[in-house]
């Protein structure tokens, strides 16, 4: 019996080295299965596209600050309209990405007018909670009696964020943000202004039915719109 042993093994040996050739020349000629995609179809866009952002904002503070006249601080009450566009993600951590654009806005009070624009960096947690910090830093240009001149700002920010829609190569960005912007005209004379308030995107406000659900998925984890191939 010992004797049989190889024997058999001599003969099964040439038997498999046969059959291997066969059947991998079987799966080379077998079609692969197409491509699976959400929705039927290959994704048109970029998980990290940009995105953009607008918002409406009102806050208070008070001007005057630390001018060389000694003129008293007064309070101001002003509104903002903006527009940002975050053009560079970068993962930090498991959670959080940094993500840096321009923005500009106009903002006004019963005393002036002014232009501004600059540069944004936001680390937030769409992935996760969906909060959001930046810091927004920039200058412009004022009108009126207390705002004229060349300004300089800068601004912190904390709020809730989520992009929102299908693949795309370019997404909304939906929230709230508060603020606390200090400003200052470095050959005006003015002093600082230090205001403090709330911005938010009006599609929130004015959302119709279909989308009320915006407020809800804001303190919720960020979707995937872009699938990969299954």
């Amino acid at each position: 019996m010992a004797r049989a042993w190889p024997l058999t093994l001599a003969l099964l040996v040439p038997g498999v080295a046969v059959a291997d050739p066969a059947a991998a020349q079987e799966a080379t000629a077998r079609p692969r299965p197409p491509l699976r995609y959400l929705h039927g179809q290959p994704p048109d866009g970029s998980e990290d596209a940009p995105a953009w952002t607008w918002w409406l904002g009102a806050g208070g503070g008070v001007r005057g600050l630390g001018t060389d006249a000694g003129a008293r601080p007064h309070p101001l009450v002003e509104a903002r309209l903006g527009l940002g566009i975050e053009l560079t993600k970068l993962d930090v951590g498991r959670y959080h990405q940094l993500q840096v654009g321009p923005w500009v806005q106009a903002v006004g009070d019963l005393a002036g007018a002014l232009a501004e624009g600059g540069l944004e960096a936001a680390l937030t947690k769409e992935r996760d909670d969906g909060s959001f910090y930046g810091l927004r830093l920039g200058g412009g240009y004022g009108f009126g009696a207390s705002d004229r001149g060349a300004a300089l700002a800068a601004s912190l920010l904390y709020g809730m964020r989520h992009t929102f829609g299908a693949c795309a190569h370019l997404y909304h960005a939906l929230g709230w943000r508060a603020f606390a912007t200090v400003r200052t005209w470095p050959h005006e004379g003015h002093g600082v202004t230090i205001v403090a308030g709330l911005e938010i995107d009006p599609s929130l406000l004015f959302s119709d039915e279909d989308d009320d659900r915006y407020w809800e998925r804001l303190d919720g984890r960020g979707e995937i719109r872009c699938v990969v191939p299954m």
